[in-house]
């Protein structure tokens, strides 16, 4: 909606978020893992599944390159960006193919409860709080970038790696992600026609 103007700022949001949400991820599924339903999680196995979470990594080197002005180099560097744009689509293409709409039906209610909560009740709860502590146009629009979005891909992967319900994990990724073409839309719409965003 902002183009490049909203890039440093929500970069910045992004160094905090990234970090926070998955060391978050990461404690909750290893006490709630499988393998740990009859062992007690210790805080060193939370730490250890923290120093070994491949996005935390990638979270830490790339804050680590910002602060000393580190530079890949353009061989390296091209084909990294290029396999970005690719990354998100081509998750999302996997997931679906493990997508079985008979496995819905276990987790049906768990799973409407999550993309409720996930793109209208968060969402909802944020946008009037940032409204009531001033924040309007790009701030706003950045908020609703975060707390709208649906839920992320990598989930799925951390959740199998991590020995979670990887099928419960693949079901709420790809609901949230077909409802919250709908659900973005009309919060956008909303904020527009009220004043609290201007599209530029």
């Amino acid at each position: 909606m902002y183009g490049n103007t909203s890039i440093g700022k929500i970069s910045l949001l992004m160094c905090v978020i990234i970090p926070l949400y998955n060391i978050s991820s990461v404690i909750i599924l290893a006490i709630y893992s499988d393998n740990n339903k009859n062992d007690k999680i210790t805080l060193k196995d939370i730490i250890k599944h923290i120093v070994k979470n491949p996005l935390i990594i990638g979270s830490v080197s790339g804050l680590i390159m910002v602060i000393t002005q580190l530079k890949l180099p353009k061989v390296i560097e091209v084909p990294i960006d290029q396999l970005s744009k690719l990354a998100i689509p081509l998750a999302l293409f996997i997931i679906g193919g493990d997508f079985k709409i008979k496995m819905l039906r276990g987790n049906f209610i768990k799973v409407i409860t999550i993309t409720i909560v996930r793109l209208i009740i968060i969402p909802i709860i944020m946008i009037i709080i940032s409204i009531y502590l001033g924040l309007r146009n790009i701030n706003l629009a950045i908020i609703l970038g975060v707390f709208a979005t649906p839920t992320a891909t990598a989930s799925c992967i951390m959740a199998k790696n991590m020995h979670g319900d990887y099928n419960l994990a693949v079901q709420i990724v790809i609901l949230t992600t077909a409802c919250s073409c709908i659900t973005i839309f009309f919060l956008i719409y909303f904020l527009c026609t009220h004043g609290y965003i201007k599209i530029i």
